[in-house]
């Protein structure tokens, strides 16, 4: 929470989430659970429906043919395993404005637990007939919209909902992220510039096999801007970032040509991760923007003292220098030019290597906002 410097009688608006509580007082994490089979799905029957898919952990072969055949678009996050196929990968920056009208679901089937993008996750509070599948059980309703639970396999599910929608929805569903896709891609080049989104959507030309994502923005921004297919794995630790390089390390010792995507922080916290084993064929891209550049799109940046201090916590460190402590091959990757070259060298060599891609914070963070306004202008011509 990032304090704010008034007497507490600044006016906020109303918290547009239910908070009344699951029904006769049963908490929130107790809801239950249906079955497979003890929901009644009849209400998903020809609506125009959209099913967002993030980390299922089961088997999700045959997903596209259903969706095909029910006429809704697939929403695939980076984690959902499903890029490179005929998914919705745009979506964050199509709904920079909200849902555009003509894009509006009348139905949304989550299949696991998604995100890391609030504005996907804003999907899932429309006031629309809701349905998340897990095989798991796990129930995933952060925005509190009370959506039915479903405990079952996700691709049988929705082999049981009837079809009948025309194409037209679907459609229009992939246009808008074909549009949009081409818009901020001729932004990324126009700008030449070494921002988090330009690396993460290098990476969808990168000869990896495996991904290994840490969060706060390395994260969001391989789910905007990485649409290759591929395996990309990311697990958040108790503190959101701990944990990365040992997670990686794990990956890269299972997976060949693994690459692991992290900011300096994340990098940093975990740098004791190198002690635990031999170094396996690997190679780390860290972003380094002096500190926590998650911090600068919240409100904490223009409410909170200290913020640089508290929040950004700057460093002083070398990470390519510490990459050659650890056993790395370190580099500075600084200009856009060469970025796809060092990628594709560093994989195809073997061994441990490092390569640190400087970013200023200020001007990442003006072209994040450039791309949304490349966005907007895309769907302007939409409707």
């Amino acid at each position: 929470t990032a304090p704010v410097s008034d007497d507490g009688r600044t006016a906020s608006e109303p918290y547009p989430h239910q908070i009344a509580g699951r029904p006769d007082g049963v908490p929130w994490q107790r809801h239950e659970v249906a079955p497979a089979g003890s929901v009644d799905l009849g209400e998903l029957e020809g609506a125009r429906g959209l099913i967002i898919v993030g980390r299922a952990q089961a088997p999700l072969d045959g997903l596209g043919d259903s969706a095909a055949r029910l006429g809704w678009p697939v929403l695939a996050t980076a984690l959902s395993g499903l890029r490179g196929q005929a998914t919705v990968t745009a979506y964050h920056h199509i709904l920079v404005d909200g849902v555009p009208a003509s894009l509006e679901p009348e139905a949304v089937i989550t299949i696991g637990a998604i995100g890391p993008s609030d504005r996907l996750g804003a999907l899932t509070a429309l006031d629309c007939p809701q349905v998340n599948i897990n095989p798991w059980g796990v129930w995933n309703d952060p925005r509190r919209h009370g959506a039915q639970m479903l405990q079952a396999d996700p691709v049988e599910t929705l082999r049981t909902i009837a079809g009948g929608d025309d194409g037209d929805w679907a459609a229009g569903w992939k246009a808008a992220d074909d549009l949009v896709r081409r818009a901020l891609d001729q932004r990324l080049v126009e700008k030449q510039q070494l921002t988090g989104p330009l690396v993460a959507r290098r990476l969808s030309e990168a000869p990896w096999e495996t991904l290994a994502v840490a969060s706060s923005m390395p994260v969001r921004d391989v789910d905007a801007h990485t649409v290759r297919g591929g395996l990309i794995v990311g697990n958040r630790g108790v503190s959101g970032i701990d944990g990365f390089v040992s997670m990686t390390l794990g990956v890269a010792g299972a997976r060949s040509r693994t690459l692991g995507l992290s900011g300096d922080l994340s990098f940093l916290h975990d740098v004791s991760g190198f002690f635990a084993d031999d170094l396996p064929d690997v190679v780390f891209v860290v972003i380094d923007n002096g500190g926590g550049g998650l911090f600068d799109l919240l409100p904490h940046a223009s409410h909170a003292p200290d913020f640089e201090r508290l929040f950004v916590t700057p460093h002083d460190v070398d990470i390519a220098q510490l990459g050659k402590v650890q056993g790395l091959e370190s580099q500075v990757v600084d200009s856009v030019e060469y970025l796809s070259q060092a990628l594709s060298d560093a994989l195809g060599s073997g061994g441990g290597h490092v390569l640190v891609v400087p970013v200023d914070r200020e001007e990442d963070l003006k072209g994040r906002r450039e791309l949304d306004e490349a966005a907007q202008g895309a769907l302007a011509s939409i409707g």
